[in-house]
């Protein structure tokens, strides 16, 4: 792994009504914490792990850090960037900056938490160049405050989802587009189970590399509508017990299907557009 990064910390999912991202979400069995308001104008909610988390974000607000974002929306909702986890943002962008790749400079900002005794939860990010990982944004991640953002609370959900296994990213050429992702890790990419794909690992994520005809035969129907290009497509969450994220999932009336005898996926349509992939 790159100089300063620590691993994968979260995946953010740009959705343009909130509230009602929330509902889905909660009804597919995740806990949500309560929504956050960032000094760069966006707002969320997060679904917390063990060591990573999924962000729901909107952008009610322009922000010029927030261009990609805003971008982004105005043509669909979806899984639009992850995050590395910033064991140290500055060693990180230096490390970025010698091999050649035009990352920003760092900047900080933070959000206002009202529990664990109130205060603010403060972050430092490097953002990197939308063409170092072709179909997603990426950017490190530092957390000044992890104490105010991981809160014990916050990780045990109805579905009994525990972290993130995967990113699944539909693309014409897994090796090409492999190779950039794992060049900005430093991580060399290996085989992938599904034929024809490549992954990188980045700390205990997958990223998958897959052609988008194999992907739509997977989830028969149920990958996102109206993606050309690269994109990323299924969102691989691990459950501690596949009984109970089926159980959360009909009575959260949520529409799914069985992948096999050890996944259950959720449409795109269903999940701000991506495909929700429960694994036991």
């Amino acid at each position: 792994m790159r100089t300063g990064l620590g691993g994968f910390d979260h995946g953010v999912v740009l959705v343009r009504d909130l509230d009602a991202a929330q509902d889905a979400w909660r009804r597919m069995g995740f806990s949500t914490t309560p929504r956050g308001h960032h000094t760069l104008g966006s707002s969320n909610h997060c679904m917390m792990f063990g060591h990573d988390y999924v962000e729901l974000l909107a952008v009610p607000k322009p922000h010029p850090s927030m261009a990609y974002f805003t971008e982004f929306l105005s043509r669909a909702e979806g899984l639009a960037a992850f995050a590395f986890s910033g064991e140290d943002g500055l060693a990180a962008h230096a490390s970025f900056v010698r091999d050649g790749i035009a990352a920003d400079p760092p900047f900080e900002f933070s959000r206002p938490v009202e529990r664990a005794g109130g205060g603010d939860a403060r972050f430092r990010i490097v953002q990197l160049p939308q063409s170092a990982t072709p179909g997603m944004g990426a950017f490190v991640c530092q957390h000044f405050t992890p104490e105010r953002v991981w809160l014990p609370e916050d990780l045990v959900h109805p579905n009994g989802a525990v972290g993130i296994a995967g990113i699944v990213v539909a693309c014409d050429g897994p090796v090409a587009v492999a190779t950039e992702y794992g060049r900005l890790a430093d991580v060399a990419p290996v085989a992938s189970p599904a034929r024809g794909a490549r992954r990188v690992r980045v700390g205990r994520v997958d990223f998958d590399f897959v052609r988008p005809e194999a992907l739509a035969s997977l989830l028969h129907g149920g990958a996102p509508a109206g993606r050309d290009g690269t994109h990323a497509a299924v969102l691989r969450i691990s459950v501690a017990d596949l009984g109970v994220a089926r159980d959360a999932l009909r009575s959260g009336d949520v529409p799914h299907q069985a992948l096999g005898d050890h996944a259950l996926a959720v449409p795109a349509s269903f999940a701000q557009g991506v495909a929700v992939v429960l694994e036991g």
